[in-house]
């Protein structure tokens, strides 16, 4: 019996990287959802007399590892898939494993595309001296006539070339205090959507927008110290996208980093008010720590979060 794992993503549209596919490895793990309901006739019968399907809104979720490149291709406020005949949309796929008993074809894979839909960021994971992680969810539509989800296992050969980046947690700064010393920095994008409801007559949904983009970056860090009046006190301070900054440094293969100056360093800035959630946490014999916020905001010339995957890392800020 044949076994699957999954192998890499692909964005082939319109008016992404002038039309050109872009097979991107580094998933990290994946998950498929159909999202069926359906619903019965709710008789008085101790049976059901008839159950059919009520709606079915597709959708895709997978965690990365390559930011650099969806961060390139997909801003904060989503991007909505555009494709055609040539240009199929955003893909999944899963290779077949090769079975000792029975090795499968050299295209016996599975693909799953998504041809219309909006593709958002969901949230960025980075721990000291681990690998960043960044989540993205597909949201399916109908174009009106076909189902918002395309399954494929036959004659299907995966994507080759994989664009792929590994990056870590480097040194970042609230408000110009520098935190060389966190634990884990997170940023969730706080995209909010209209309802998804199914199309009059269907059970596809056939439209869907971002009506809201709140987002929060948390840092987790050992200096209690950090809440001094002087740095950062607990009545708050604002932080601005000149002196509140995340760095993500990227790994180099076959050694340990890419060089500083070369441009291929992430630099993530925030603007927003930054306060203290949680001054002091310990247990036991364990390191203590400490729990800032920044909620971003729009002031009045840039997004909240601001994202550069072209720039130089600094060990201080």
């Amino acid at each position: 019996m044949a076994r699957y794992q999954l192998q890499a993503a692909q964005i082939h549209t319109t008016d992404l990287n002038a039309g050109s596919a872009l097979n991107i490895g580094g998933i990290t793990s994946g998950e498929v959802a159909t999202k069926t309901e359906t619903t019965n006739d709710e008789s008085g019968a101790v049976y059901d007399q008839l159950r059919a399907i009520s709606s079915q809104m597709p959708e895709i979720e997978f965690k990365t590892k390559s930011l650099a490149t969806w961060l390139t291709y997909i801003g904060l406020a989503g991007y909505s898939i555009s494709s055609d005949g040539s240009h199929p949309g955003i893909r999944l796929f899963g290779s077949q494993l090769t079975d000792a008993k029975a090795a499968p074809a050299a295209n016996a894979h599975a693909r799953y595309t998504v041809g219309k839909g909006l593709v958002i960021l969901g949230e960025i994971n980075a721990k000291q001296g681990e690998d960043a992680t960044l989540s993205i969810m597909v949201h399916a539509l109908t174009d009106g006539t076909n189902a918002p989800l395309a399954g494929a296992y036959t004659s299907i050969t995966l994507p080759s070339s994989l664009l792929s980046q590994i990056f870590t947690l480097g040194v970042c700064e609230i408000a110009n205090q520098s935190l060389g010393e966190l634990q884990s920095v997170s940023i969730d994008f706080g995209i909010k959507l209209t309802d998804k409801t199914p199309a009059a007559g269907a059970v596809w949904p056939d439209s869907l927008a971002v009506r809201r983009i709140q987002p929060v970056v948390t840092f987790t860090g050992f200096d209690p110290t950090i809440l001094d009046d002087a740095k950062i006190p607990l009545a708050g301070v604002q932080g601005t996208h000149a002196n509140t900054r995340i760095q993500l440094r990227k790994r180099s293969p076959y050694g340990q980093f890419v060089a500083s100056a070369t441009e291929e360093h992430i630099m993530i800035t925030v603007g927003g008010i930054a306060t203290a959630t949680q001054a002091f946490s310990g247990s036991g014999s364990e390191e203590s720590t400490t729990v800032l916020r920044v909620e971003g905001v729009h002031d009045g010339t840039n997004v909240p979060v601001l994202i550069d995957t072209t720039n130089v890392y600094s060990a201080s800020l």
